[in-house]
């Protein structure tokens, strides 16, 4: 898993030939992200965007990709993968932290969604915007500021989720949580 930035359709020529958990900054616009998704090749790529992408940048560059191994999680609000399930959020809390009025944003009704996905998850929750804790954690911030979003760290407590994935703040980005610390690599198949 990683967030994509500038230099990530680069950084992805050294990477391993395995899929890819790519939690946004992957389309700003229509032309990075057809340059990240020809550097993806013939992996598999689960795309979640997030505050930095553009939702018609990244409609217009998957209608050219024309690739099945690209695989758009926008609407997606529960994966089952391999045994295990995840919940699925996508964008920037009420839009805040996006780059702009277009750019990926989620509301209380895409929380009230999670809520309604939740029966049985074993997994954790995949997300753009990592949910508000306390102390270190995977919304710690620069300066360390806790900085992410309390509604959803309000859902998680209440589903009782007890890890994730997530790309903002950037200073934990793709990091693994298991119970409110960062998982070593073994451990975090227990997401």
């Amino acid at each position: 898993a990683f967030s994509a930035g500038p230099g990530a359709a680069e950084a992805l020529a050294d990477a391993p030939d395995a899929p890819l958990l790519v939690l946004g900054g992957f389309a700003p616009d229509a032309e990075t992200a057809a340059a990240f998704f020809e550097a993806v090749g013939e992996r598999v790529a689960l795309l979640l965007p997030g505050g930095e992408d553009d939702p018609e940048a990244l409609s217009e560059a998957l209608d050219e990709a024309e690739s099945p191994n690209l695989v758009d999680l926008r609407g997606v609000r529960r994966l089952d993968l391999g045994g295990a399930s995840f919940l699925v959020l996508p964008g920037a809390p009420e839009g805040r932290y996006a780059l702009g009025e277009a750019r990926c944003g989620y509301g209380e009704d895409d929380l009230e969604a999670l809520r309604d996905a939740a029966d049985d998850v074993e997994g954790g929750l995949l997300s753009w915007a990592a949910p508000r804790g306390a102390g270190p954690g995977p919304d710690l911030g620069h300066g360390g500021v806790n900085a992410g979003d309390p509604a959803l760290g309000a859902l998680v407590e209440e589903l009782g989720l007890r890890g994730g994935v997530h790309a903002f703040p950037r200073t934990q980005a793709g990091r693994a949580f298991l119970d409110g610390a960062p998982a070593s690599p073994g451990a975090a198949g227990a997401l």
